[in-house]
């Protein structure tokens, strides 16, 4: 009986972080969408490359 004790609390803790991280990462989606942060550093990310290579825009 312990055993099943056991197994039903880590399935708790994991459904817990599950819905803990699907939560977080929805919130993360939606500033991401209003500031538009992953645009930026894809902006920023190409500049980079480009001035390592040589490449004047």
């Amino acid at each position: 009986m312990d055993y099943v004790k056991y197994v039903l609390n880590i399935l708790a803790v994991l459904f817990i972080v599950i819905v803990i991280t699907k939560v977080w990462m929805v919130i993360a989606n939606y500033i991401s969408e209003q500031f538009g942060i992953g645009k930026f550093f894809c902006k920023l990310i190409m500049k980079v490359k480009k001035r390592r290579t040589g490449i004047k825009s």
